[in-house]
């Protein structure tokens, strides 16, 4: 969080992303912004969450982490580079199809990519 802003934005709504989060064990003090679908006007593939947490940083964002081919398309449409993981319900096949900067199999090797 020190070297970089960090947000988190998904098509949930904005009132379950807490419960979400602690359900994972993952402390929401990690990140400087929470977007859910309904701060915005369209949720992803659009790229209106991407757009909001720039706005809200005051900087274009360099990257975007997610593991949805939506996420890849909002990226895209954003100019953002999109760093694909596979966590989510796309395989890598699906994943790569969309054309990401980066393909990873866990977050948990992200910060050696950075």
């Amino acid at each position: 969080k020190e070297k970089y802003k960090i947000a988190i934005l998904t098509n949930c709504k904005h009132k379950e992303i807490l419960p979400i989060l602690k359900g994972a064990g993952i402390d929401k003090s990690l990140f400087n912004y929470t977007i859910g679908n309904d701060d915005v006007n369209r949720g992803k593939p659009s790229p209106d969450e991407i757009f909001k947490a720039q706005k809200l940083a005051h900087e274009k964002a360099d990257y975007m982490v997610g593991d949805s081919i939506y996420d890849i398309m909002a990226a895209k449409k954003a100019k953002v580079k999109c760093i694909a993981v596979q966590t989510g319900d796309h395989t890598k096949k699906m994943l790569k199809r969309e054309q990401p900067f980066l393909i990873l199999k866990s977050i948990r090797s992200l910060p050696r990519k950075l």
